[in-house]
């Protein structure tokens, strides 16, 4: 997942989405998109900072091992998809 969609850079709608991909677990590491450094920054400090305030620092850990990982040539953790609940259905929109 990018930094910047996860830190706000963008929208954020991006953000929620960002938000829901990680609550799901279907992300495993946060990482800059920098093309160009005026026009697509970093933003990682922001974007760490945002995870462990809504997700905590063992979460924090989790995302930077995997990036090590990566970077070193090993294997990455990854936890377990989860899957999103189903809305239930109402009965004559009552139930």
């Amino acid at each position: 997942m990018t930094t910047s969609s996860y830190s706000g850079y963008y929208s954020e709608t991006l953000v929620a989405n960002s938000q829901r991909i990680i609550q799901h677990n279907l992300a495993h590491i946060l990482a800059s998109d920098v093309h160009h450094i005026k026009h697509r920054p970093m933003n990682v400090e922001s974007a760490f900072e945002r995870l462990e305030k809504e997700y905590g620092l063992e979460t924090v850990q989790y995302f930077k091992d995997n990036a090590r990982s990566i970077f070193n040539g090993d294997n990455i953790n990854k936890k377990k998809p989860i899957q999103p609940k189903k809305p239930r259905k109402k009965w004559f929109g009552l139930f």
